[in-house]
């Protein structure tokens, strides 16, 4: 599958994102990787304009991606960050990832969850849903949810 095969797989859930507010653009910084992978990357922003994640699509996922800087005051707090981390992928469909001095990437927590299949309004919309609260309502609300952290999260609410 191509990118221009992706690109129209990706239009219906566009078209959903649209529709719930969100605004949707095309990521071409990285066309040669898409190209080789057989996916569009898509920028997203939610109806205020200030939080963005990365979508993927290709012929059997769409992906959602964001990710949180983690400060080097936050990496004291590193047994309590990888147990909040372990509890959080307990529960729903977003699933938490942590990269602590990585010798290719920043320190930082990255969130990813996937579609499978084809497009269906009510699962899809369900699907959303999860999204939006693994990835800003758990975020926001962990230091009430997982008070033994509150160190950590306090610094990315919302």
């Amino acid at each position: 599958m191509d990118r221009e095969k992706a690109k129209i797989k990706a239009k219906v859930y566009l078209q959903h994102l649209s529709k719930k507010g969100y605004k949707c653009e095309e990521r071409n910084c990285d066309a040669e990787l898409q190209s080789k992978m057989n996916c569009m990357a898509y920028i997203i922003s939610d109806n205020k304009g200030d939080r963005f994640a990365t979508v993927t699509a290709d012929f059997n996922a769409i992906g959602f991606m964001l990710e949180y800087a983690i400060t080097e005051d936050e990496k004291k707090y590193k047994s309590n960050l990888f147990n909040m981390i372990n509890d959080l992928n307990k529960i729903g469909i977003v699933r938490y990832t942590i990269f602590l001095d990585h010798p290719t990437t920043s320190d930082r927590l990255f969130l990813s969850a996937f579609y499978m299949g084809e497009y269906n309004k009510q699962f899809f919309d369900y699907f959303l849903d999860e999204w939006e609260y693994g990835s800003k309502g758990a975020i926001t609300e962990l230091y009430q949810v997982f008070a033994d952290y509150s160190p950590i999260v306090t610094t990315h609410e919302a």
